[in-house]
């Protein structure tokens, strides 16, 4: 936020030393706002205000509540404490150090004023006596039927109106005072009756709007960086390939391997199978020397926002089939072959993103299949055809072996491609080298015939752009209340955007545009 004088445009006052600027007043007035709502609590922080001293600030050690004389829809009045409290430490970032006219240099204590209003978000957001998240359609839990009329059908007040219960998607529920019953069921009311609890405030959701706005635009601070290197190791934004990547990581005492497929290209694969490859003998796997197991399922959409995979998708990854021997594999010195595990993932759309992350497991025989038993396995996955490390030959690239990362690491940084997974799709091979003769269909890495669409991708706080059309045409960046951001003109195919300059952060809105016409518009989450 840039704080000028409305008068002088100076930081202060230079030539009038007894005069308040702007800014100083406005946070002053804002620390004094805060002193009057913070009164009761065990926890305080102390801020300057108008008196001329700096007063505490109380709030509630344990959900970080502050004053509000409302049990009515409490929330939106915790939501305005919320906003005043960030909008003071934003206001009052720049304001430490300076020595004020009258006041003097003071602790503007903005930092730790920040962290109380990121506490008190916190508690919206989830971290509540009843665990569950105010806004509708953020988080996996929220009240099921809040008094919200056009959302409700027990609550309608017209008869014969037989519509379906919809969610309020964004919308905050008033709800009541944290230090309340932990429940809305009263006397096995629902809850919609109980309206002055359950009821929806737009008014609130605006003021909370308004509070996240100020966290999203905090740039670099506000996220902390956990890789040496985030480009090493990461796939070109388009490959035009649907691929693999993967890595390894020990979760109590089992080995686990995670898997990321990415579809790069401008279609959706359909009934796509991918298959792992290890190494055992006959009697291991008839044993059950390695069962798998399915730990973590997750889809992810352009922008980067993820679920748990559809229940279809989970029933097929965890009913997977025992493994296949692959002939011509033997290794006599071993006395062991190389064996197929293939595992049905379903659909993957266009540009989405898949995280399978698998645990390895000794197994129990039961009614010919093998059940896991959270016991290290017998055979050694890591140490096969899909993991381990290869060199380059005439037919297949080299591979440096999947890595060992904590459980993690691919939410921060992609995991390098492993050319040694195999990707089919209705038995079309779109990626990877199978041992043996499995991979004798190939004719190099599958690309998806293009077509005259765009694509759009964020890495590493760059907008990519892909589009067959050609042609000159334009990206534009808006945020999420239509503010157009930047814009940028290209010919070609490809185009890249710097968004590391932008007043925002969040979510935005990406557009490709030619001769009028959009081809692509996609939300898109920079940090």
């Amino acid at each position: 936020m840039l704080l000028k004088d409305t008068e002088t445009g100076l930081k202060y006052g230079i030539d009038d030393k007894t005069r308040l600027t702007y800014a100083e007043n406005v946070a002053l007035t804002l620390g004094t706002n805060i002193y009057y709502l913070g009164v009761n609590g065990s926890q305080s922080i102390s801020i300057p205000t108008l008196h001329g001293i700096s007063e505490p600030v109380s709030y509630g050690d344990l959900w970080y509540t502050m004053l509000t004389d409302q049990d009515w829809i409490y929330n939106s009045y915790q939501a305005a404490n919320i906003l005043e409290v960030l909008a003071y430490s934003d206001v009052t970032k720049d304001l430490e150090g300076i020595e004020l006219p009258q006041y003097g240099v003071q602790n503007w204590n903005s930092a730790t004023m920040k962290q109380l209003g990121i506490n008190q978000l916190n508690y919206l957001l989830g971290v509540n006596p009843w665990d569950i998240s105010f806004v509708y359609g953020v988080g996996d839990k929220n009240d099921a039927h809040p008094h919200h009329r056009a959302s409700n059908p027990e609550g309608r007040n017209t008869p014969g109106l037989n519509y379906k219960y919809v969610a309020p998607t964004g919308g905050l529920v008033g709800w009541r005072t944290p230090d309340k019953m932990n429940s809305l069921d009263t006397d096995s009311v629902p809850n919609w009756e109980i309206y002055h609890f359950s009821e929806v405030t737009l008014n609130g959701a605006a003021l909370l709007t308004s509070a996240l706005t100020l966290v999203s635009n905090g740039g670099s601070d506000y996220y902390e960086k956990k890789c040496d290197n985030c480009k090493t190791g990461e796939a070109s934004p388009f490959s035009g390939e649907i691929y693999a990547g993967a890595y390894h990581y020990i979760f109590n005492d089992l080995d686990y391997f995670s898997i990321d497929l990415f579809n790069e290209t401008l279609e959706d694969a359909d009934s796509v199978v991918a298959y792992i490859y290890f190494d055992a003998t006959e009697e291991d796997v008839e044993a059950c020397g390695a069962t798998f197991l399915v730990d973590i399922c997750q889809a992810y959409d352009m922008a980067g926002f993820n679920k748990p995979c559809s229940e279809e998708v989970t029933k097929m990854t965890r009913n997977m089939s025992k493994p296949a021997k692959v002939e011509d594999t033997y290794d006599e010195v071993y006395k062991t072959y190389t064996w197929e595990q293939p595992i049905n993932l379903g659909t993957i759309g266009i540009g989405k993103r898949m995280r399978l992350d698998i645990g390895v497991t000794t197994g129990l025989i039961s009614d010919g299949k093998c059940l896991y038993t959270l016991e290290p396995a017998k055979i050694k996955v890591g140490d096969g055809w899909s993991f381990t490390a290869h060199t380059a030959t005439k037919d297949a690239p080299a591979y440096a072996g999947a890595p060992d990362w904590d459980k993690d690491q691919c939410e921060i940084q992609r995991a390098p491609e492993d050319p040694y997974i195999v990707i089919r799709s209705k038995g079309k091979l779109l990626w990877g080298y199978g041992p043996g003769k499995t991979t004798n269909d190939r004719i190099g890495f599958v690309k998806k015939p293009s077509i005259a669409k765009a694509r759009m991708q964020v890495n590493n706080n760059k907008l990519y752009v892909l589009t067959t059309a050609q042609g000159t045409k334009t990206v534009k960046i808006f945020d999420m209340l239509g503010n157009q951001l930047t814009v940028k003109t290209f010919d070609g195919t490809r185009a890249e955007v710097n968004l590391a300059k932008l007043p925002h952060r969040g979510a935005l809105i990406a557009r490709v545009v030619q001769n009028g016409k959009v081809l692509a518009t996609q939300s898109i989450k920079i940090k």
